[in-house]
């Protein structure tokens, strides 16, 4: 019974939300279907001088779509026209509008003009829905240059004037260097700068290296060493499960029990499953040098297959610590170089001992990247 009294008030709020989607996708067939119309019409009335048909223009546009970046840009080139002393660049979007036309810009300057419209009809809507490199984009920076020369760099509005003008990295650059301060857009700058550093990078990598026993391991022998590792980085602090594998025979007969019979063997597999921790407290350009620790558990694995094939496991807790240092490539690659000494605690009572610890030497080639947060800091000017 209570259900068919609300009824009537479910199907209420379903219509409203029905209407609002509506709505909604309607205004953004609009946008799309207007906004190259309107963006004409504002330049064609700027040439004018036309004030009121400006007015029309650009309030109709922000009606249609919302503030977007070249809705933003033909508002702040009018205003600057007429007022040097205009605020308009303390909006809330600025620095994503700047990032928006930085894109663009970079879309502009690219060769491959089919690629570049691919682009385009991809993500209309970051656009604003005005075509990159078409009369807007190339009126608007005419308007800009002429007007960068009386434009201060080292302030917001001027420095977006100069932008628009094609000095894009410029504009970066004054506020990586501490330009603009204490204008909310520079505050806006450094707290979407430490935003990114503090977001994590993902490491993956391949390593190469040996095994160097010592002790009655020696009865192992060195061995070749296959390693691969994946986690996250954090400035210059790393954290990564790691996984490395041994391969090949032994270089001396192991002795094990089968059945109350001592055989001997030669067939091994060895391997090593854990957790590492890299500090890096040496950085360059290029290069980066810390040590780390490696917790985890290690296996040696033997098997006796003359007489009745058998396997015989033995494992131990493990910790590793040691050296790192690597090279940084310009694509994010990077050579690693890795050297660790390793206690363990290895046991067996019926056969060849297995006391002793190991060295370990490695170098490797792997990536530590996230796409999204570096690309964002190399358009800021990292």
């Amino acid at each position: 019974m209570n259900f068919f009294r609300c009824l009537p008030l479910f199907l209420f709020f379903a219509l409203l939300m029905t209407i609002s989607v509506n709505a909604e996708e309607s205004m953004q067939n609009d946008c799309a279907s207007q906004s190259k119309f309107l963006a004409d019409e504002f330049l064609v009335k700027l040439q004018q001088g036309d004030t009121a048909g400006i007015t029309k223009a650009l309030g109709e546009w922000e009606s249609l779509c919302g503030l977007t970046e070249p809705l933003f840009r033909a508002r702040l080139l009018y205003h600057y026209s007429l007022d040097n002393s205009i605020t308009l660049a303390d909006s809330a979007k600025l620095l994503d509008f700047a990032i928006a036309f930085d894109v663009r810009q970079n879309l502009i300057n690219q060769d491959d003009i089919k690629a570049r419209d691919d682009y385009f009809a991809l993500y209309p809507e970051y656009f604003g829905h005005i075509p990159i490199d078409g009369n807007f984009d190339r009126q608007t920076r005419l308007i800009a240059q002429t007007m960068k020369f009386r434009a201060p760099a080292n302030t917001p509005v001027g420095a977006l004037v100069r932008m628009y003008a094609g000095e894009t990295a410029s504009f970066f650059q004054t506020l990586k260097n501490g330009g603009m301060k204490e204008t909310r857009l520079a505050h806006e700058y450094a707290e979407r700068v430490r935003t990114l550093q503090r977001m994590p990078e993902y490491n993956f990598g391949l390593q190469l290296g040996a095994w160097v026993p010592h002790g009655d391991l020696t009865v192992i022998g060195i061995r070749p060493l296959l390693g691969v590792y994946a986690g996250v980085a954090l400035k210059n602090t790393s954290i990564n499960a790691t996984f490395g594998l041994r391969m090949g025979q032994s270089s001396n007969p192991f002795k094990m029990t089968v059945k109350d019979t001592l055989v001997s063997t030669r067939h091994h597999q060895g391997g090593f499953l854990g957790l590492e921790l890299i500090q890096y407290m040496i950085t360059g350009s290029h290069t980066r040098w810390g040590v780390f620790a490696t917790g985890g558990y290690d296996l040696i694995d033997m098997v006796e297959t003359i007489r009745n094939p058998t396997r015989q496991t033995f494992g131990s807790w493990a910790l590793h610590t040691g050296f790192r240092g690597e090279y940084i490539r310009e694509n994010r690659s990077r050579i690693t170089f890795k050297a660790s000494y390793t206690l363990l605690n290895h046991k067996h009572d019926k056969g060849s001992p297995l006391g002793g610890n190991a060295l370990e030497f490695s170098v490797g080639m792997g990536i530590t990247d996230n796409p999204r947060r570096n690309e964002t800091l190399k358009r800021l000017g990292y």
